[in-house]
């Protein structure tokens, strides 16, 4: 019997929608004898808009490419200035 465990939920930038993503732990996903996996579930205003299933082989690599993409954050900083210019804290435009 599958057994999902939401392990987190994460409140996108968006804050004036209800933009987020669950993660979740899940055991036995397509029945008795498969591996558990972790599915990552996209939200839009509560509603889920997609998901992403992980096999636990994957897992590592997932960690070390997010690792990656957060050291190519921390050495260029200027993306924290990104809407100085709209005097805005997030992304704007009219």
């Amino acid at each position: 019997m599958k057994t999902i465990t939401k392990m987190d939920s994460i409140r996108l930038v968006h804050h004036f929608k209800k933009d987020s993503i669950n993660l979740s732990y899940v055991e036995k996903p397509y029945g008795e004898f498969s591996d558990s996996i972790v599915k990552i579930e996209i939200l839009e205003n509560d509603k889920i808009t997609g998901q992403v299933e992980i096999p636990h082989e994957n897992i590592d690599d997932i960690i070390n490419s997010l690792t990656k993409i957060k050291e190519k954050f921390d050495v260029n900083p200027n993306t924290e200035d990104l809407h100085d210019e709209l005097a805005a804290n997030v992304g704007g435009g009219q």
